[in-house]
């Protein structure tokens, strides 16, 4: 074999090892928080992505804990409350959000038996970004933005220019693109939702999305997966009847 011929496959194999580097560096960085150059610490505990409910575990947690408040439906004084901490670039996520809830709304939460509250819990810089986004709109069209963006999530979880199609998104509900840019550099809110999540993942033990804390005044229990409705019918009929 001539040298030269040597060379070539030495230097071809050299830039595909490379090529693979960088293609791995800038997967693993889409995985981060970029919140500008203040370097202050956004992802100090990786997280799962979404759990599948066929190998979920389930368990209580003491009712003396904190829980995070978010954006709520349903009555204040509903003696449930469903805590969903979600990502919205999460697909079992989507299907809890556009399949499970719509089923249980009329019966449980238009009723004031059961008040959800969604809590953000991004997995990868994206649906932080989409977080931001929806934090952007005022509170009687925020989880009309929230389905928005779990049926869209493919386009822009997929998209090599997601701020532009979550710009689109947000003029559809009268937000203006200079109001949303400034909600997706809003590092104040940023550092809120990366707090919430640390606190979940040190002290409540979350680790995934979806995972749902269903509490009653007795008990709170940890479901991690995303139930059916007919599942989650027979869980909130049993805290229903708790005394």
């Amino acid at each position: 074999m001539k040298f030269e011929s040597v060379i070539r496959k030495i230097s071809s194999w050299a830039a595909a090892v490379i090529i693979y580097l960088v293609a791995l560096s800038l997967y693993l960085g889409a995985k981060g928080f970029a919140l500008g150059p203040d370097n202050r610490p956004v992802l100090v505990k990786s997280a799962q992505a979404a759990v599948s409910r066929d190998t979920a575990a389930k368990n209580l947690i003491p009712t003396n804990l904190v829980l995070p408040q978010g954006r709520s439906l349903g009555k204040n004084s509903a003696p449930v409350t469903i805590y969903e901490f979600s990502s919205l670039g999460c697909s079992h996520c989507a299907d809890f959000h556009l399949k499970t809830l719509p089923g249980i709304n009329d019966k449980y939460i238009k009723t004031g038996k059961v008040r959800v509250v969604f809590v953000d819990f991004p997995i990868d810089a994206k649906s932080m970004q989409a977080a931001l986004a929806a934090q952007c709109m005022p509170p009687q069209k925020y989880f009309d933005f929230l389905s928005l963006l779990f049926k869209k999530q493919r386009e822009w979880g997929l998209s090599t220019n997601t701020p532009k199609l979550l710009t689109q998104y947000a003029s559809l509900n009268g937000i203006s693109a200079e109001r949303l840019e400034r909600c997706l550099k809003d590092k104040k809110t940023a550092q809120e939702i990366i707090d919430k999540r640390q606190e979940a993942i040190n002290h409540l033990h979350i680790q995934g999305t979806p995972t749902l804390i269903i509490a009653s005044a007795k008990e709170r229990e940890v479901f991690a997966g995303a139930p059916g409705v007919s599942e989650l019918e027979k869980i909130l009929d049993a805290k229903l009847a708790q005394k």
